[in-house]
């Protein structure tokens, strides 16, 4: 995660949008601390995920 101080808190501002792409699946904890920011098919739960095969 980033820091109070990064330059990413401030884009929102400027009429950008942050999106949080994680390399694994997140649990609920890190879904709750990314929040909004966290790309919408991460928020959207397992449910998506399971119906894909990924293997």
């Amino acid at each position: 995660m980033q820091t109070e101080q990064s330059i990413y808190n401030l884009l929102p501002d400027r009429g950008y949008v942050c999106r949080i792409w994680p390399a694994r699946y997140p649990d609920e904890e890190r879904r709750a601390k990314c929040g909004s920011r966290l790309a919408p098919m991460f928020a959207r739960g397992a449910k998506d995920w399971a119906r894909r095969d990924l293997a």
